[in-house]
């Protein structure tokens, strides 16, 4: 069922912005690729250049919410609610991701930039900086089922032990 559903929403999503809807895939940091999907940057150019299209996806929201819960969707929800500067939302939805595919660095940097505009840098910083010790102790301490405060001790506490590394290493 969820796959017929995810199909109708592409086929909305596609008749309201002419762009293909694909679903998320993994860009794990192995790769070293920046962006595995382009669907950001679609959406920010959209977004410059017909605002109301954007908006007609946000109203479509809500029902493809209850239609599909997926990584591609939270994606998309986040997305729309970062370009609009509604950074609780995003954040919100970019955790969603993360939640259901942790492997995902874009669902990672997502959150980082989405927390560096709401003015929460270090937590920002300590996903961009050390990506790969969050990913290993998100997955190892089952934080997908907490909040955002349980992630953000956790994002802190790694930063700080990297630091200290790296003053000792100066020296």
């Amino acid at each position: 069922m969820l796959k017929k559903n995810f199909i109708l929403i592409q086929k909305e999503f596609k008749k309201i912005t002419e762009i293909d809807l694909d679903q998320r895939q993994t860009n794990f940091l192995i790769d070293k690729i920046e962006r595995r999907d382009n669907l950001f940057e679609d959406l920010s150019r959209l977004y410059f250049d017909d605002q109301s299209k954007v908006k007609k996806l946000k109203r479509c929201l809500k029902k493809w919410l209850k239609l599909a819960e997926e990584e591609t969707i939270f994606s998309l929800a986040g997305y729309i609610f970062y370009l609009e500067e509604d950074f609780e939302k995003a954040k919100y939805y970019f955790l969603k991701a993360i939640s259901l595919n942790s492997d995902n660095y874009d669902n990672w940097r997502d959150l980082a930039f989405t927390l560096r505009h709401s003015k929460e840098d270090n937590v920002a910083y300590g996903i961009f900086f050390n990506f790969d010790y969050i990913i290993h102790y998100f997955k190892q301490l089952g934080l997908a089922k907490l909040g955002y405060k349980e992630l953000e001790e956790l994002v802190l506490e790694i930063d700080k032990k990297a630091n200290i590394k790296n003053k000792h290493e100066k020296n």
